[in-house]
C-alpha cells in the first residue's frame, strides 16, 4: 500500500516531544526512548543498547546541532518517528562527549513490515533534513512545536 502525505504526517504528529537537558548521549536516548509512543517499556535498555551500538559505527549527527539516532530493531512494529529538544543546546552527543546537538531525531525500523511504504516516508524526512535553510531555520527555533512543524511541512 503507498503512504500517503497523511499517513506520513500521523506519524509525526502522534510522536512525543522529549525536552532533554545537559545529558550524556546515552541517558539522552533513554529519556526518548522511554517518553515515545508504541515502544514497551521492557525493551527500552535493549533498544538504548542498538542505538548505541550503531553510534559506534559511525556519528549520527547530520547536521550542526541535529543527530538522527536510528536503527533496526524487533523491538517495534511499525516504523516510528519521534524527536527530542534541548532549549540549551547541551546534549553531548558522540562517545568522545566533544559534540554537542540541539535536537535528536529519533527514527527506529521495524526488522519486519511493509518496506515500501517505510521508504516514502523516510524518503519526504531525508528531503527535508537535506535542506540546509530549513535545518538552519530548525536550529534556530526555541520551540518544539515549530520544529515539529518543519518536520511534517506545516
Amino acid at each position: 500500500m503507498e503512504p500517503t502525505k497523511e499517513s506520513y504526517l500521523k506519524i509525526i504528529s502522534e510522536a512525543d516531544i522529549v525536552y532533554l537537558n545537559n545529558q550524556e548521549m546515552a541517558s539522552a536516548l533513554m529519556e526518548l526512548v522511554k517518553n515515545t509512543s508504541g515502544i514497551h517499556a521492557s525493551d527500552n535498555r535493549m533498544l538504548v543498547k542498538q542505538l548505541l551500538e550503531r553510534e559506534k559505527q559511525g556519528s549520527t549527527i547530520i547536521a550542526p546541532k541535529v543527530a538522527l539516532a536510528h536503527t533496526k530493531t524487533e523491538v517495534v512494529d511499525n516504523l516510528i518517528l519521534s524527536f527530542g529538544f534541548s532549549k540549551g543546546g547541551k546534549l553531548k552527543w558522540a562517545f568522545e562527549g566533544k559534540e554537542e546537538v540541539k535536537i535528536v531525531i529519533l527514527l527506529l525500523f521495524p526488522i519486519k513490515g511493509d518496506r515500501c511504504s517505510d521508504f516514502e516516508i523516510i524518503k519526504d524526512l531525508m528531503i527535508k533534513l537535506a535542506n540546509q535553510e530549513q535545518m538552519d531555520q530548525m536550529i534556530k527555533l526555541t520551540n518544539a512545536q515549530d520544529i515539529k512543524k518543519i518536520l511534517i511541512g506545516k
